[in-house]
């Protein structure tokens, strides 16, 4: 299994190489991370994938899809298993938002 992750920001991840069972994504592609919601008695992080115009949102601990546009089928399966192998990462990501400050940046 292959994996490389390259943080900037805080709150993104510009390279994903990912190699489980078979399935690889090796293109470029963006990851950004919410921080956490609290819906009910859940902690909730969402996380986005774009790259070239396709996105594709996760609900996570239980990376359930919440939109795809142009991502396939295969490509899709790569991320939730991504968003489920790397919950704690994603997690300690989400933890260090500011979200005033990641407001006042842009």
């Amino acid at each position: 299994m292959t994996k490389e992750h390259r943080f900037s920001g805080g709150a993104s991840l510009f390279v994903i190489y990912w190699d489980k069972g078979g399935k690889t994504m090796s293109e470029n592609i963006s990851m950004s991370v919410s921080s956490p919601i609290v819906k009910g008695e859940k902690k909730l992080v969402y996380v986005l994938f774009s790259e070239d115009g396709k996105t594709a949102e996760f609900e996570a601990p239980g990376a359930v899809l919440v939109n795809n546009t142009g991502f396939s089928h295969d490509d899709i399966e790569v991320l939730k298993d991504y968003v489920l192998s790397n919950w704690n990462t994603i997690f300690d990501m989400a933890k260090n938002i500011d979200p005033m400050k990641a407001f006042l940046e842009s």
